[in-house]
C-alpha cells in the first residue's frame, strides 16, 4: 500500500487512476530505478482519521510525488494503490 508524506501529513494514495507513471515517481523518490508491479484494491482504508488523495496523475518525470496532480485531500475511505519497486540489485518492495 502506498502512503506518502505531503505538507507534513501522511496520506493514503487511492487506486483511482493509479498507473505505472504514478508508481515510477514513488519508486524513484525512494531511490529505486522504477516499478515492476503496480496493483490496486489492496485494502480498504476507512475512517474520519484517514486522509487520502485520489486521481493521482503523474507525467512520470516528476522529481517528487508532491509535484503530481491529484484530487483534493479528504477524510473518507478508499482502496489503496500499491507498487513493487525495482532496485539496482533486483526487485525490492
Amino acid at each position: 500500500m502506498v502512503q506518502v508524506y505531503l505538507n507534513n501529513t501522511w496520506v493514503w494514495v487511492c487506486d483511482q487512476h493509479w498507473d505505472k507513471q504514478d508508481a515510477d515517481v514513488v519508486c524513484r523518490e525512494l531511490g529505486y530505478t522504477g516499478t515492476s508491479v503496480i496493483s490496486s484494491g489492496l485494502a480498504y482504508v476507512q475512517g474520519n482519521d484517514s486522509l487520502w488523495i485520489n486521481s493521482v496523475q503523474c507525467i512520470g518525470n516528476e522529481s517528487s510525488f508532491a509535484f503530481c496532480a491529484h484530487d483534493v485531500w479528504t477524510n473518507g475511505s478508499c482502496q489503496n494503490a500499491g507498487v513493487v519497486c525495482n532496485g539496482p540489485e533486483g526487485i525490492m518492495s
